[in-house]
């Protein structure tokens, strides 16, 4: 069996994290996510919790910012449905996203900046992503998707902000 050139690998590589990535972002659209009755028995008032997420750093102001909430690993790592998802339009520097009512528990979640609004994650001419796109924890892998163990976080009761710089 022949091995692979070192580019070769490597543009196979941008095409697997690519398309992780890309099928990642098409699992959710809004209204997608678990319907209440889905929730988790724990949500109790005492255990709720508010998500905002703040992001900056996109290199335009048009379009939307699409954002995939998970509570759980298969979940994440399988591209299944999230927990929660939402779309907010993009006006200006920074676009907030808000997910209200979430019980308290470990989290991770996908975002990316839907630029022309076409809904997709965007892929330049060597399938990886044109547009902006983020994990949770900032977690990154140069090759693929980073998993949940890399991104998942601790959400406690009450309100926690979290800060999102993309292009960077």
């Amino acid at each position: 069996m022949e091995t692979p050139s070192p580019h070769k690998k490597l543009a196979q590589r941008a095409t697997h994290f690519a398309a992780t990535l890309a099928l990642s972002m098409a699992t959710f659209q809004l209204g997608t996510a678990l319907p209440d009755a889905a929730k988790t028995p724990s949500e109790t008032a005492s255990e709720v919790s508010q998500l905002v997420l703040n992001v900056t750093g996109y290199d335009t102001r048009s379009g939307k910012i699409l954002v995939a909430l998970y509570n759980q690993a298969q979940a994440f790592d399988e591209e299944a449905r999230p927990f929660r998802d939402a779309k907010v339009k993009v006006n200006g520097a920074e676009t907030v996203v808000i997910f209200e009512n979430i019980p308290s528990g470990e989290y991770a979640y996908k975002l990316y900046h839907d630029e022309n609004g076409n809904n997709e994650l965007d892929l330049n001419g060597l399938g990886m992503p044109s547009e902006d796109y983020a994990f949770s924890r900032d977690a990154s892998d140069p090759f693929s998707a980073p998993e949940w163990g890399e991104s998942k976080f601790s959400l406690p009761a009450g309100k926690t902000s979290q800060d999102i710089s993309l292009g960077d």
